[in-house]
């Protein structure tokens, strides 16, 4: 008996030196800026992004203040500022901008020491999706497991890797892009932001892993590329038939799925009518008979008229003069002034 609490005692000893010599290794590694970005990118981010070479998602802002505005909800799905009720302190926030801010100004990854281990699963789900109730179309097969030059031509060509990823994720919808034409007449963005957010009222449920689908953005992006880059040749491309292989058919992969029950938009009448005056009364006329924009007053037919004016205010509409005009894509209403607006346009009535 004693022998075995000798044992025990021991063991747990040798952990424990082995856990201090450990934590000493990295003694100070974090309090480095960039180190602890890029601690904090491989903790968090890669969860919907691909590791920083490939997802450059600091490329198009001009500083890192426009950084941190993204990063705490104006260009991310979540806020990951404190203050919005993300995990990351300010400290962290700034030090994740510096690490991909001095990525873009070097043009190549900054030299690190070696980084402590994760703290937590970089794989898990993020908490906000996986609470949605909501329906998530989930691919027909995991990735197949390709030969070595194919996967080579997957990882260096978009459009290859597009093809891919429409096959083993969007056929057994819209079947094969030369049936679908889904993003005819439609710009990258426009298509890019369809595939992340889906469509409202739809079977389209959002495939970005931000909202609680499966693919990330870099991936996302390879699809539209795909799409726009069909539409652009008016032909099938020539991507290699084994990449275009649909997966075997499955009955179960068409059973209907169960709409997402949305509450109709509620808001306030009188600020949605000064918001109009404000904004839309140009274009569309002082009771929306029409003038520059079309009437809203015959609205194509719809089971919800409000779900339609909200996103199209939201989204705007390619190639008119009908803009975006959600903040977070340039425009110039909160969440709030749209549902106003709604709420005003889906209630004023027949014209007298």
């Amino acid at each position: 008996m004693r022998l075995k609490r000798y044992v025990a005692l021991s063991s747990l000893l040798v952990a424990g030196i082995l856990h201090i010599a450990s934590a000493a290794k990295y003694t100070g590694v974090l309090e480095d800026p960039l180190a602890l970005g890029a601690w904090l990118y491989r903790s968090k981010c890669t969860r919907c992004h691909s590791d920083y070479d490939s997802a450059r998602l600091a490329e198009n802002y001009d500083s890192r203040s426009e950084l941190l505005e993204a990063m705490s909800g104006d260009g991310c799905q979540i806020d990951w500022s404190r203050i919005g009720g993300g995990p990351f302190s300010g400290q962290e926030l700034n030090s994740l901008a510096a690490f991909m801010m001095k990525w873009e100004d070097e043009d190549k990854r900054p030299k690190l020491p070696e980084l402590p281990p994760l703290q937590f699963d970089e794989t898990a789900p993020i908490e906000e999706a996986a609470a949605r109730e909501q329906a998530i179309i989930k691919p027909v097969a995991e990735k197949q497991e390709l030969p070595a030059e194919l996967r080579h031509l997957v990882d260096t060509n978009p459009v290859a890797k597009g093809g891919w990823l429409y096959t083993n994720n969007c056929y057994r919808c819209h079947l094969s892009y030369e049936q679908a034409r889904m993003g005819k007449g439609l710009d990258i963005d426009a298509v890019q932001r369809t595939i992340s957010e889906g469509k409202t009222s739809t079977q389209m449920t959002p495939f970005s892993r931000m909202l609680g689908g499966t693919l990330k953005n870099d991936e996302i992006k390879s699809i539209a590329t795909y799409i726009v880059t069909s539409e652009q040749a008016g032909e099938p491309l020539a991507v290699a038939r084994v990449l275009m292989t649909p997966p075997a058919q499955d009955p179960a992969d068409f059973v209907p799925l169960r709409l997402t029950r949305y509450q109709p938009i509620s808001g306030d009448d009188k600020a949605g009518a000064v918001i109009y005056a404000a904004n839309c009364r140009s274009c569309h006329g002082t009771r929306g008979e029409g003038y520059i924009g079309p009437t809203l007053r015959e609205v194509k037919p719809s089971l919800r008229p409000d779900l339609f004016f909200k996103s199209v205010i939201k989204q705007g509409v390619p190639g008119s003069l009908m803009i975006s005009w959600e903040q977070t894509r340039g425009g110039t209403l909160t969440a709030k002034d749209i549902d106003d607006v709604v709420f005003y346009l889906a209630n004023w009535g027949h014209p007298s």
